[in-house]
């Protein structure tokens, strides 16, 4: 399963934007909702872990980081990975993968400290961070998190991806940690396409009726724009790198009207055109 938001561009004519967290499960066996609130929510406390999360995968990015929410999501049962926040320095604590020969020491060390010296492709260790939990009775206690931390380095930059998780080496590689998680490109590219085609981040009015009929009405348009493009494919035996799901959206935005104009049409006139 996955989570994400998107927060919509601001312009003079626009009089307010609307958050959209989206928790889809692809297996079908949590929940999939969508939640419409203001711009001005903060992500995090939109995503709840409860017992839905046993044996499910979360994909989320750094809106919803938070290590309550980490630790929630083992204690239920569930998995996560996301990204590790840039100014974000945990401790290493054991590592899974042993290089051989001289070796850069990392058990101990914090990770930035690290990075900065590493030449290896992967990074695959355990880490212990430290954060403040909420004040209760007018008192805030310091606590630690204890988890699988991946870093995988960029040939061309130098420069190492880094994610958190809770899924055991065993059960998913470090490499298949990254690819894993690349599948929210999905998530990223379906908000794009809203933004930009779909009109998603124009929404001249505050009141809640009529922005969740617009918002209803993206999400309707994006269903069938897809439903086409999976049709079209398959009838000229084509795969996306010919006709790229970007580029469709733009023509299928453009023609929409039309489409709709001709579904719409009394059965008679369809007649006739088809003749």
């Amino acid at each position: 399963s996955d989570a994400t938001s998107a927060t919509p561009s601001t312009k003079s004519s626009i009089r307010d934007g609307a958050r959209i967290p989206r928790i889809q499960t692809a297996a079908h066996t949590g929940p999939s909702s969508v939640k419409i609130t203001s711009e001005r929510v903060h992500d995090g406390p939109m995503l709840r872990a409860g017992t839905w999360v046993k044996d499910c995968l979360l994909l989320f990015d750094l809106g919803y980081w938070r290590f309550q929410l980490f630790a929630c999501i083992e204690q239920q049962g569930g998995y996560f990975i996301t990204r590790l926040k840039g100014r974000a320095n945990p401790t290493i604590v054991a590592a899974h993968r042993i290089w051989r020969g001289q070796s850069v020491p990392i058990v101990g060390q914090k990770l930035q400290d690290v990075l900065s010296r590493l030449m290896r492709a992967v990074l695959d260790v355990e880490v212990e961070l430290h954060f403040r939990r909420r004040a209760y009775r007018g008192a805030r206690r310091g606590a630690t998190y204890r988890c699988r931390l991946v870093a995988l380095r960029n040939v061309e930059t130098g420069e190492y991806h880094v994610y958190l998780t809770n899924l055991p080496p065993e059960t998913l590689g470090a490499e298949e940690v990254a690819y894993t998680y690349r599948a929210r490109w999905m998530v990223e590219l379906t908000f794009k396409q809203l933004k930009q085609h779909y009109r998603i981040d124009e929404l001249p009015t505050t009141k809640r009726r009529v922005v969740e009929a617009l918002v209803h009405a993206a999400l309707i348009t994006i269903i069938a724009s897809r439903a086409l493009h999976a049709y079209v494919l398959s009838r000229i035996a084509a795969d996306d790198r010919r006709v790229p799901p970007d580029r469709w959206a733009a023509i299928f935005a453009a023609n929409a009207s039309v489409i709709l104009a001709i579904l719409v049409r009394p059965p008679r006139h369809s007649a006739i055109d088809r003749r």
